[in-house]
């Protein structure tokens, strides 16, 4: 269920405005209803090997009647009603474009539709690809009623809009720091969040923690528990969703975690977590550890990978020089089977408290080399592509969906 904000009240007015004028100027068009007082719908859509399950429900549904031929034995003109459900949204993304669609199926002349304050030629052609009707505050559009109406007007300027910076995606360093603390926590279903524990877990301000929560409330994945919204008292209801709708930002072309150095190496991946034990005692969590597969085979293991991945944040102690050294690597363009990767932001190698402690223990104890979180090794194998998804849908449902269930005592 969608919150509203004062930017998206607005945004609906010019939405119905916008609407309204462009059905107006159309022969043979009339509108029936306008409604913004929609039912919720329990929706589900495949992700990733999976079924997500949701309920959603649209801002704004536009009823025109459409208006056809004089029949030749008769003095009545019947009419043909379309009932267009819209969507509207600064933000477009998969989830967004999904839900829309998905709502109108199984609903009777039903139409989806979505309104943005810009319509970009890469939204069109997405839109026109999966046939969703779309339109902007400029009165730009592309809407279709089945075979009697077709309406495509581009070129028109769009009216000064100021562009929100308040809501960052879910690929912003800052927000990927909260997500982490949010996603990597036991019983998360249970747990009670406020704003400022949060912020301080994560390491990132209470205004920044604060949008973050605005972007959860916004996709519906979070429900409130206290009357105070500023301070928090919030749960996340829906971590799977929030995860698939990262990874997706995650799998794109522009999303980029680090700077990566590719290498060969003659020893197998277990081999060489055996050197990096015995000749770099000294490495520690906070600047190294496993990702992708090999650390996969910590939380749940899958399928055997002869590629060894990891990041790393060098210092004048252990740098890259250092690790070539220790594990007697080749730098390389083919035949690679060493990635690491200095990351863009130290926040990758964040751990919840009882994970911290039981790495503290397995590098202590088993001379065991660090890993990432379960959240961190899950969205390196939707990168990957491949059979690490499958691995990544495994780390799922073996790893994360017992974790997240798990029962808890909220203290705070």
């Amino acid at each position: 269920m969608k919150t509203k904000t004062a930017s998206n009240s607005d945004l609906e007015r010019r939405a119905s405005e916008v609407l309204t004028n462009l059905f107006a100027q159309v022969p043979g068009l009339k509108i029936q209803q306008v409604d913004v007082e929609l039912p919720i719908r329990p929706i589900s859509y495949p992700e990733v090997g999976t079924v997500q399950h949701r309920h959603y429900r649209p801002d704004i549904e536009i009823t025109v009647a459409v208006a056809n031929e004089r029949e030749s034995n008769s003095s009545e003109i019947p009419t043909a009603y379309w009932h267009l459900y819209v969507e509207v949204t600064g933000q477009v993304n998969e989830r967004i474009l999904r839900s829309i669609t998905t709502y109108t199926q199984g609903l009777p002349d039903a139409t989806p539709m979505l309104f943005v304050p810009h319509l970009s030629t890469d939204v069109l052609e997405k839109c026109r690809s999966i046939k969703l009707c779309c339109a902007d505050v400029a009165g730009n559009c592309w809407i279709t009623l089945g075979n009697r109406v077709y309406i495509e007007r581009m070129g028109n300027k769009s009216p000064t809009v100021k562009k929100d910076h308040s809501v960052p995606p879910l690929s912003s360093p800052k927000t990927e720091n909260v997500l982490r603390v949010l996603l990597n926590e036991v019983g998360v279903a249970q747990r009670v969040w406020h704003i400022q524990p949060l912020a301080t877990e994560a390491n990132v301000s209470v205004g920044q923690a604060a949008r973050v929560k605005e972007i959860l409330d916004e996709m519906g994945v979070i429900t409130e528990q206290s009357p105070h919204r500023k301070v928090g008292g919030f749960r996340l209801t829906q971590p799977e969703e929030v995860l698939q709708e990262w990874a997706g930002y995650v799998r794109s072309r522009n999303y980029h975690s680090g700077k990566e150095y590719t290498f060969h190496a003659i020893d197998s991946p277990l081999e060489l977590q055996r050197m990096l034990t015995r000749k770099l005692p000294s490495l520690v969590t906070d600047r190294f550890a496993l990702s992708g597969q090999q650390a996969a085979d910590f939380y749940a293991p899958y399928t055997r990978s002869p590629i060894f991945s990891a990041y790393v944040i060098p210092d004048d102690v252990i740098d890259l020089s250092t690790l070539e050294e220790a594990m007697d690597l080749d730098s390389v363009t083919s035949g690679i089977n060493v990635t690491l990767t200095i990351p863009r932001d130290p926040g990758i190698f964040y751990l919840p408290l009882d994970l911290r402690q039981s790495a503290r223990e397995a590098r202590i104890m088993a001379s065991k080399v660090p890993v990432v979180s379960p959240v961190q090794t899950y969205l390196d194998l939707q990168r990957l592509g491949g059979r690490a998804r499958e691995g990544a849908q495994y780390l799922m449902e073996q790893y994360l969906h017992p974790r997240w269930q798990k029962e808890i005592t909220n203290d705070d």
